[in-house]
């Protein structure tokens, strides 16, 4: 319990982050954004404060209520999405786990959650899965209808570069899209984990949402191993020509790129001990980091590889050291 607030019945504290939780989900409706970040951090609170079993009977609680009022889409969509979030992020917190695995739980969790909302959401309403193919071309149908093309070619390019420029983005999009989730879906878990420490910090629980220390980034082998292979798939390409292991090998650099991109500013971070420069250096960094954009993101990456490798800062092997 907080240090705050004096002992508490478990039911009524139980029952008060549900009516909370149900308060935020149905104001989500109207500011998603905001109020969708918050509506998971009651029932996170509930696992903390609480036994699993009486926290997880409080997110069926806000279910059974977000179902009644909302529809039982919205319901099955609030349990997929914020339940799951606010509760293995909380257990994971109580569990006193490092913010690494925190985080990875949490994206975890909205991941599979809204994987299984889809395959369910789906299978209640008869729609076959779709295929990439089949995304194309309804996007291509849309922007045939909008008259996006003629638009896109009053801004300097013809009617054909433009069909043929939209057709390539929107290839690369959709083959990448489960990627981009999964990246979107660990933004809106490292959101809801920073409200979260200020809400713990601020009430004082027991257990806290431990602070990353963005110097300490090292990136395991769970993260360096996939990167690598699918790189080399990737390559070979031109000799295995599988559309589908393409698709897969594809969305796994990416999201490995990214994890060696914050081990290699992480690194970078380090060896400059950037908090220790005076503030107009500080600047120049930044300003160094907005001219080079997506490059930086490259160098950054291929530094993240040698150092995952070689770990040069030694993270691994210092004593008591916990890499984030």
């Amino acid at each position: 319990m907080s240090n705050l607030q004096p002992p508490r019945s478990s039911v009524a504290l139980g029952g008060l982050m549900a009516a909370l939780a149900v308060v935020f989900g149905m104001l989500s409706q109207l500011l998603p954004l905001f109020f969708g970040l918050l509506a998971p951090l009651p029932l996170a609170l509930a696992a903390i404060w609480l036994s699993t079993g009486t926290a997880i009977v409080s997110g069926m609680a806000a279910t059974l209520v977000i179902g009644i009022l909302l529809g039982p889409l919205t319901g099955l969509s609030f349990l997929c999405r914020t339940v799951f979030l606010g509760l293995i992020s909380g257990i994971l917190v109580k569990k006193r786990q490092r913010f690494a695995v925190i985080f990875t739980g949490s994206t975890l969790a909205l991941v599979i959650g809204t994987a299984i909302l889809l395959l369910l959401q789906m299978g209640l309403m008869g729609i076959p899965l779709p295929s990439f193919s089949a995304l194309e071309n309804d996007m291509f149908a849309s922007a045939e209808s909008m008259n996006l093309y003629s638009m896109m070619a009053d801004s300097g390019m013809n009617a054909t570069q433009a069909e043929a420029y939209f057709k390539q983005v929107v290839h690369v999009m959709v083959q990448l899209a489960p990627a981009i989730y999964v990246l979107l879906f660990a933004l809106e878990a490292g959101a809801v984990l920073l409200l979260l420490h200020l809400l713990c910090r601020r009430l004082q629980t027991e257990a806290q949402v431990p602070v990353p220390d963005w110097k300490a980034i090292l990136m395991p082998p769970a993260v360096l191993v996939p990167f690598l292979l699918a790189w080399m798939v990737l390559l070979a390409d031109r000799y295995i020509d599988n559309q589908v292991l393409w698709i897969v090998a594809a969305n796994v650099m990416v999201i490995g790129a990214v994890g060696m991109a914050l081990d290699g500013f992480s690194y970078v971070m380090a060896r400059l001990k950037f908090s220790e420069k005076p503030l107009i250096t500080q600047f120049l960094y930044l300003a160094l980091v907005l001219l080079m954009g997506v490059y930086l993101i490259v160098v950054c990456a291929v530094i993240g590889v040698f150092d995952s490798i070689a770990d040069y800062r030694q993270l691994r092997s210092q004593k008591g050291a916990k890499p984030q």
